[in-house]
């Protein structure tokens, strides 16, 4: 499980996130933190870009991000073509970087 958001670093401290290394963290232990190698691959994406060019998106996205329960604030969202190919976009590109740290626990 992972979760992408878009956050500023005034909203970030008032939702329990912290910008580390370019990219926000959620401190609440149950998030995988994404590698640099992720971090750079989807801040890299052209098609994520145009996604995020969407002001409608970016607005649902810190909706989710900031919800007690992403999850289930997402879920009404997965209907939605362009959502869902939104985050079908960040899969594939998560999904086409090698990391490392997985690679060592599954070796």
């Amino acid at each position: 499980c992972y979760k992408g958001h878009v956050c500023t670093a005034e909203s970030s401290k008032e939702h329990g996130y912290t910008l580390g290394n370019g990219h926000c963290v959620r401190h609440n232990g149950g998030e995988a933190q994404l590698s640099e190698a992720q971090v750079t691959a989807l801040s890299g994406d052209e098609k994520l870009r145009s996604y995020l060019s969407n002001n409608v998106l970016r607005s649902v996205l810190r909706t989710i991000a900031s919800s007690p329960d992403p999850s289930a604030a997402m879920a009404p969202y997965m209907g939605d073509e362009f959502f869902s190919g939104f985050v079908t976009q960040v899969l594939d590109t998560l999904g086409n970087v090698e990391d490392p740290i997985a690679n060592r626990k599954a070796g």
